[in-house]
């Protein structure tokens, strides 16, 4: 019996090509699935109970937004929204406080508590958040003292970072560096 190839001289048997199989891809992110997720996280502010929703996965979601702008802006822009609900609702409990009714000596009284504590941590958050957003923008004199400055500090550096390369040389070559050659 004569061997594949054996016409041509060749004495090697053909290569046989291995195909992986592969799964069929589940269904990704549509437009709808997109839509429940933005509208899940807005109910929620909780992105792993809208990927619930939408049986999809933690790194799914980091892949669609890095490839798609649209999703992340609205993804930003609901998770914003929702925590400004939040702080609205928090602050209204805040204000309004919590009323109980406790019984002194025999007496019923109808107590109302506020909670002070967390009454200073929003107003101390919220006085950090309005410095930042009221912070001025910097004149264009300052600006410009900022690059200058930027700028000789960057010299500066490339200098020493000459000096230590040609000192660097030096020792690789077996000589001393010469006067200003070292890195000071």
């Amino acid at each position: 019996m004569a061997r594949i190839g054996a016409e041509t001289g060749e004495d090697k048997a053909p290569r046989v090509r291995r195909v992986q199989k592969v799964k069929a891809r589940r269904e990704g992110w549509t437009a709808a699935k997109i839509d429940l997720f933005i509208e899940t996280l807005a109910g929620t502010c909780n992105i792993a109970a809208a990927l619930r929703k939408v049986k999809m996965s933690r790194s799914g979601l980091d892949k669609l937004r890095a490839r798609n702008g649209t999703v992340r802006a609205r993804i930003r822009d609901t998770l914003r929204t929702g925590y400004v609900n939040l702080e609205l609702f928090v602050l209204e409990k805040v204000m309004a406080g919590t009323t109980r009714t406790v019984k002194k000596n025999g007496v019923v009284e109808t107590v109302h508590e506020f909670p002070l504590a967390l009454a200073l941590q929003l107003l101390r958050l919220h006085r950090d958040a309005a410095v930042a957003a009221d912070a001025p923008a910097p004149s264009e004199e300052d600006r410009a003292e900022l690059v200058e400055r930027l700028m000789r500090k960057m010299e500066g550096l490339r200098a020493r970072m000459d000096r230590e390369e040609e000192a660097a040389r030096a020792a690789a070559a077996g000589r001393a560096p010469e006067d200003g050659e070292a890195a000071q």
